[in-house]
């Protein structure tokens, strides 16, 4: 009998493991959630596991949306919309994000190396800090949107298969303080877009926006702000740079081919070894008495 009892109380103990329900994996809780029950903070940034009844009248993001899954599970024929919403630091490296609404989405700090967002709707979008590596913006719409301090390289220099793609992509009226060199720009529209250097925050050195080397053929630059921007060897044969501010910017050795600069202030900008051949409205060009050529 003394034996026996064991193997009963093992027994009994084994059937009772087995007829539990397993729990439900949860997602982690942050250090907020653990410490306080985050319902009932009023500062809190967002609603992120926030029971709907709790949330209150104040307006706030929800959980980040899960891009990949979204994508995976968007029906035939489909594509699924993320306007308006935040992907901050989300990793998006080599998706295919053509066509996509992500307009006035924040994908601030997003990694989008060897991501396709042809075509995708990105107005009024914040890219300040995201990776672009290798990433096809072709015919996407960027205007309005934010590009600055853009993680363009692995090091200190773009290489070749490092270049993002812009090709006839639309960021008119976009604010923009990034290093775009050897990107294919080809066509891009550039007009009225805020690119000039802030001098008075360059304690740590000049900050401007850099398209040494780029494919800007055919660009439209026309009313932009460039002040200070380098074109350093860029190609902008047949681009518009008609009424864009262009003091202080660095043209050496680009090519202006065709180029037509009527009604632009170049005022100490720099020509050296830049290419003028058959640019129009040179005669109609402010400060180009005080560029050097």
């Amino acid at each position: 009998m003394s034996r026996a009892r064991p193997a009963l109380w093992l027994g009994a103990l084994l059937c009772a493991v087995a007829g539990q329900t397993p729990a439900r994996a949860q997602a982690p809780e942050t250090l907020k959630e653990r410490l306080s029950d985050k319902a009932s903070d009023a500062q809190r940034t967002d609603n992120c596991r926030v029971p709907e009844e709790r949330r209150g009248a104040t307006p706030r993001p929800d959980c980040p949306p899960d891009v990949r899954e979204a994508l995976a599970h968007a029906p035939p024929g489909t594509r699924p919309s993320f306007r308006g919403r935040s992907l901050r630091d989300q990793d998006l490296s080599g998706l295919d994000l053509s066509g996509i609404d992500l307009s006035g989405a924040d994908l601030s700090g997003a990694k989008l190396a060897g991501a396709t967002l042809a075509g995708a709707n990105l107005s009024g979008a914040r890219l300040n800090l995201a990776w672009i590596m290798g990433a096809n913006f072709d015919r996407a719409n960027l205007s309005g949107a934010t590009l600055e301090t853009l993680v363009a390289s692995s090091g200190l220099q773009t290489t070749p298969a490092e270049a993002a793609s812009f090709v006839d992509a639309n960021l008119s009226g976009a604010r923009i303080m990034a290093r775009f060199s050897l990107d294919d720009m080809r066509g891009a529209n550039f007009s009225h877009a805020k690119m000039s250097a802030d001098m008075r925050n360059q304690s740590m050195g000049l900050i401007h926006t850099d398209f040494s080397g780029a494919k800007l053929s055919g660009a439209n630059f026309a009313g932009a702000a460039l002040g200070h921007v380098s074109f350093r060897f860029a190609d902008l044969t047949g681009a518009n740079l008609s009424g864009a501010d262009l003091r202080h910017a660095d043209f050496v050795g680009a090519d202006l081919t065709g180029a037509n600069l009527t009604g632009a202030d170049a005022t100490e900008a720099d020509f050296d070894g830049a290419r003028l051949k058959d640019a129009r409205g040179l005669d109609r060009v402010s400060g180009l008495e005080t560029s050097r050529r």
